[in-house]
């Protein structure tokens, strides 16, 4: 007797278990938007994990074999290209995720099959004319750019149009919600781009100069770009391939220049403190510090993994009228995004100067300013996908007038700031920026489409939030 009473709870407790279980896939498995947030997220979340070694893996192999200082003239060449693929997109990776979800939704596969055709011709003609002027503008600058930099500016010119295209492809898949597809060309390059490297270690006279190194980068986004026309070609609804493209070209270009203005801004925004990092401190400090920002854009993995489907579902849900199931969307996605973001957040800055020394000796000198790096990136991923929600719901030049406020203070604050502090300057600089314009975010969507998207308040109703409940 006794036996069975000592036993029984335990049975109970297991029951419960299961039961738990069972209702939690069973809300997996249905129709509604916190199933499809949910099976989404999961799917992000799984590559983005697997992305954040990816992504790390072959740094740590250009460290070690580039050194501090050739590997910050190399950051610093990337970082220019990544300036210039914003521009070549024209905003029309954004069009692709706004404009195709809702000709999705509405059944318009003539306009979802000319907007593929469309932006992808038209990116492919700009960002090769910027591949180009990036070349000229080298050879006429001449010894005004240092020689190692030049060369490797001249290789990344010819890298710019397949990072654009790579970039065009994965907001398409991401517009219909092929979430793991859209980032796995991206893992796929990262990949390559390590065994490229490591292959290149027994390549007679092979030297891991900055220009030699992106010469391997163009080689491994290639093989991307291969495989992401692949997988789209895949994932694209049998509807969209039959039908006969319709074009719209001005409401298509006008979103997207549109968006050049944010996207062009914000992408400046993230990376002007290295760039303005070379005109004040030397190369073996760019490279430092370019290691310590990669480290801290893993703090915000659950806010990027979740608004790969988020943006999608927002744009939908909002050119549906569906408020309800919106407002769920963003307190799923606050919350999700800040708890993982506070989990990632604590172990880098406790154990940041181990991460840090793993890429060689110089690197521990970067967790000052790691550690201001992750609080900006902490707090970003606090107020959850603010900017995309101001993107989505026809608020983007709103967005636009912030980031280019946020611009110019961004790099007024690193001109104050690095010649005193170096490197940390920098980092308190973006921090400083990251909080201030995503604080004006937050109340610019409180006002104009009563939510709250910051962790704690997401949840509340607006009458809730109006009377402080």
């Amino acid at each position: 007797m006794r036996r069975r009473e000592a036993f029984k709870p335990e049975r109970l407790e297991d029951r419960a278990t299961n039961a738990f279980l069972e209702e939690s896939l069973r809300r997996l498995r249905g129709s509604g938007t916190g199933a499809l947030l949910a099976r989404g997220s999961l799917a992000a979340f799984t590559v983005k994990s697997a992305g954040i070694g990816l992504a790390l893996l072959p740094q740590l192999i250009l460290t070690r074999l580039m050194g501090a200082s050739r590997y910050g003239v190399y950051v610093v060449a990337l970082n220019w290209v990544w300036v210039l693929v914003v521009f070549g997109k024209l905003g029309q990776d954004t069009s692709r995720v706004r404009f195709l979800s809702s000709c999705q939704s509405l059944g318009d596969w003539g306009a979802f099959r000319g907007l593929l055709r469309w932006s992808a011709a038209t990116v492919l003609a700009v960002s090769c004319l910027l591949g180009l002027g990036l070349a000229l503008t080298v050879q006429i600058a001449g010894a005004r750019i240092p020689e190692e930099l030049g060369r490797a500016l001249l290789a990344g010119g010819a890298l710019l149009p397949v990072l654009t295209l790579t970039a065009l492809n994965a907001s398409a898949l991401q517009a219909v919600k092929k979430v793991a597809a859209s980032d796995t060309p991206r893992l796929a390059g990262h990949g390559a781009l390590a065994l490229l490297a490591a292959g290149a270690i027994f390549a007679p006279g092979f030297d891991f100069s900055p220009a030699a190194v992106m010469g391997l980068t163009f080689a491994s986004n290639f093989l991307a770009l291969g495989l992401g026309l692949v997988l789209l070609r895949r994932s694209l609804p049998s509807q969209a391939l039959s039908a006969a493209p319709v074009y719209h070209p001005h409401a298509w270009l006008g979103l997207g220049l549109a968006m050049l203005a944010v996207n062009g801004q914000f992408l400046i925004l993230n990376r002007i403190d290295i760039l303005m990092l070379k005109f004040f401190v030397p190369d073996a400090t760019v490279g430092v510090y370019g290691i310590a920002v990669r480290l801290a854009a893993a703090v915000p993995f659950g806010l990027d993994a979740i608004s790969m489907i988020a943006a999608p579902l927002v744009a939908q849900l909002y050119a549906e009228k569906r408020t309800v199931e919106l407002r769920r969307v963003v307190h799923l996605a606050v919350s999700w995004s800040a708890l993982l973001s506070s989990a990632i957040f604590l172990a880098l800055v406790i154990g940041g100067k181990i991460w840090l020394g793993v890429f060689g000796p110089e690197f521990p000198g970067g967790y000052v300013p790691l550690v201001i790096l992750c609080t900006g990136q902490l707090f970003n991923a606090l107020t959850g996908p603010s900017g995309l929600l101001l993107t989505m719901t026809g608020l983007e030049r709103k967005l636009a007038v912030l980031i280019g406020l946020a611009l110019p203070a961004n790099a007024l604050l690193n001109w104050l700031l690095i010649p005193p502090l170096g490197a940390a300057g920098a980092a308190l600089a973006t921090c400083t920026v990251t909080v201030g314009w995503n604080t004006v975010a937050v109340i610019l969507i409180r006002r104009k489409l009563r939510l709250w998207c910051v962790f704690g308040l997401s949840g509340r109703t607006p009458r809730e939030a109006e009377n402080g409940i």
